[in-house]
C-alpha cells in the first residue's frame, strides 16, 4: 500500500479524504433514510403497513429478520453471501439465484458477513464503496482540472451525478446493498483510467481499466454487451477514418494500428479476467456466458398487463402490439423455452417496427423514471405526504433527465467547435465515440428490454461523460499528453 499512496501527492490524498468523507456521511444518511421505506408485499394484493427497516440497517441480524416479510434482493444478496462462504447449504431457491446473478455481489455480502464480527455490514459495505468513489472522483478531478483552471468550476462538474438523488440512491443508497454501486465505481473507475490511457498511452492504465471493467460484469452481466459494443463501434470508426485518410501522403498509420491493437487488447483481457467464471458456468449449466438466463426477460415482454408485475408498467411492448397472441403465448408460456419466445420478439419487431419503436419512444419516461417501488393499485390509498414525495422524486429524475441531455447537446457543440483539435488528436476523438457507442448501445438495448433504470445507470450519466471529454478537447492543443506528463501523472 506504501508504494501506492506515496505516488499521491497531498493535494490528491487530501482531495480523496475530503471525498471520503463527505460521501460516506451522505451514504450514511441515505441507508438511515431507507427506514422509512414502506414494506411492499410480493403479491402486490395488499399494502404493508409494517416498515421494511423497522430498527437498524447495519447489523446482520436486523437483515435477516426481514426475510419472512421481505424476501428481496436486500436479503437475497445476503443469502446469497451466506452461501458463499460456506455458511449455508446451497439449496434449488439459492441455486436459481446463482443462475440469474453474477458472483461479485454475493461475494462481497460475503465478504462483508466474514467482516461482521468486527465491523457491521453496513459500514463496511458503505466505506469501500465510499473509498472507490472518492478514489475515482479525485482522478477525474485532477486529470479535468489541468484544462479547466476554475477549482470550483472542476469540482462541481466531476461531482455533478451526485447531486441528483436518483444517482445517489443507487449509488451511495440502497445501491450499496444491491449490485449497483459497486458495479458502477469500478465501471467508473475504468472509464477514468480509460481516460488516462488515451492521454497516456500506457500499459498500466491499460490492464488498470481491463481489470475494473471485468469487475464491473462480474456486477452486472449487461456491462459486458454495453462495453463490447462500445468498443467496436471504436474500432468501426478507426476502420472507417483508415480507409478515409489512407491515399493522403502525411497519414500516419502506424497511430491508427497501435489504437486498434490495444482496444483488441482491452477486449481480450476482459475475457481472461471473465473466463474463469464462464467456464465454471459452461460445467455447470453447460452455458458458457457470465449469466446463464440472459434470455429470461424475453418473457416479461409477453406479460399481459393485468399480470405484469407494477414495475414492467408499458414495458411490455410486445403485448401492446400483438394482444391476442400474447394471451396465447402467456397460456402457453410453462412449455416455451428462452429461445422460442426470443424469436417470436424479433419477429415482431421486425414486422411491426414503426408501431414497436412510437410504443417505446411514447413510453420514454419508464426508462429514466421508476414508481419508486409504489404498485400502481396502492397509488389510489397513498397519504399526500407520499404523493408530495413521489412528485418531488418525479421532479428530479426530470431535471437529471434535461441535465444530461443539454450537457450532451453542450458536448456535441463543443466538440464541433475544436474539430481542428480532434483532427489533430485521434486519442480524444477515439474518447468521444467510445462514449457515443455507449449511448447508441444503451438505445439499442431500451428499445427491446424491459427499462429497468437500475440497469441503464451508465446510459444516465453518459452526457455527463460526453460533455468532461467534449470540453477537455475544445482546452487542449495539438498534443495534450505534453500537459499531462509535466504533471507526471
Amino acid at each position: 500500500m506504501r508504494p501506492f499512496l506515496k505516488k499521491l501527492t497531498n493535494s490528491e490524498v487530501f482531495v480523496c479524504l475530503v471525498l471520503l468523507i463527505s460521501f460516506f456521511c451522505t451514504s450514511i444518511y441515505q441507508l438511515q433514510s431507507l427506514r422509512h421505506d414502506k414494506c411492499v408485499p410480493q403479491d402486490m394484493t395488499v399494502k404493508c403497513t409494517e416498515r421494511v427497516f423497522d430498527s437498524t440497517v447495519w447489523a446482520e441480524s436486523d437483515w435477516f429478520k426481514l426475510e419472512e416479510k421481505y424476501d428481496g434482493d436486500l436479503v437475497s444478496y445476503l443469502k446469497m453471501g451466506k452461501a458463499w462462504i460456506g455458511e449455508s447449504e446451497m439449496d434449488s431457491d439459492m441455486r436459481w439465484r446463482f443462475k440469474n446473478w453474477p458472483p461479485l455481489t454475493p461475494a462481497f455480502s460475503g465478504l462483508s458477513l466474514l467482516a461482521d464480527p468486527f465491523i457491521s455490514i453496513g459500514y463496511f459495505k458503505s466505506f469501500f464503496v465510499c473509498l472507490l468513489f472518492s478514489f475515482v472522483t479525485m482522478r477525474l478531478f485532477f486529470l479535468f482540472k489541468l484544462y479547466c483552471t476554475n477549482i470550483f468550476l472542476s469540482f462541481l462538474i466531476v461531482i455533478l451525478p451526485f447531486l441528483f438523488p436518483d444517482f445517489r440512491q443507487h449509488t451511495l443508497g440502497k445501491g450499496v446493498f444491491l449490485s449497483e454501486s459497486i458495479t458502477i465505481a469500478f465501471l467508473l473507475l475504468g472509464i477514468v483510467y480509460f481516460f488516462y490511457w488515451l492521454i497516456h498511452k500506457k500499459n498500466k492504465h491499460l490492464f488498470t481499466l481491463s481489470i475494473a471493467w471485468s469487475l464491473a460484469i462480474l456486477g452486472r452481466a449487461q456491462f459486458e454487451y454495453i462495453l463490447n459494443a462500445s468498443l467496436f463501434f471504436v474500432l468501426l470508426v478507426l476502420l472507417v477514418f483508415y480507409l478515409a485518410n489512407k491515399s493522403k501522403s502525411n497519414f500516419d498509420v502506424l497511430i491508427y494500428k497501435d489504437f486498434a491493437v490495444k482496444i483488441c487488447t482491452i477486449l481480450i483481457l476482459i475475457q481472461v479476467v471473465l473466463s474463469p467464471w464462464k467456464i465454471r458456468n459452461y460445467i455447470v449449466e453447460k452455458k458458457y456466458a457470465i449469466m446463464t438466463t440472459s434470455d429470461s426477460f424475453y418473457g416479461l415482454l409477453w406479460l399481459p398487463s393485468s399480470k405484469a408485475p407494477y414495475w414492467l408498467e408499458k414495458s411490455n411492448t410486445a403485448c401492446e402490439i400483438k394482444p391476442d397472441l400474447c394471451q396465447s403465448i402467456y397460456l402457453l408460456s410453462p412449455t416455451l423455452d428462452n429461445n422460442t419466445l426470443k424469436i417470436l420478439t424479433y419477429a415482431t419487431l421486425l414486422k411491426n417496427y414503426e408501431q414497436w419503436f412510437n410504443t417505446r419512444f411514447n413510453n420514454w419516461k419508464t426508462f429514466w423514471i421508476q414508481k419508486n417501488f409504489i404498485p400502481v393499485s396502492d397509488e389510489t390509498t397513498l397519504s399526500n405526504q407520499d404523493r408530495n414525495q413521489i412528485k418531488k422524486n418525479q421532479f428530479w429524475y426530470e431535471l437529471e433527465f434535461y441535465v444530461m441531455f443539454f450537457l450532451f447537446l453542450l458536448g456535441l457543440y463543443l466538440s464541433i467547435k475544436s474539430k481542428k483539435n480532434l483532427t489533430n488528436n485521434i486519442s480524444l476523438s477515439i474518447g468521444l465515440f467510445f462514449i457515443l457507442g455507449i449511448i447508441f448501445t444503451h438505445l439499442l438495448l431500451w428499445l427491446i428490454i424491459p427499462p429497468d433504470p437500475r440497469y441503464f445507470i451508465l446510459g444516465r450519466i453518459s452526457g455527463w461523460l460526453f460533455f468532461i471529454l467534449a470540453l477537455i478537447s475544445v482546452y487542449t492543443k495539438k498534443d495534450i499528453s505534453f500537459f499531462l506528463n509535466r504533471k507526471n501523472l
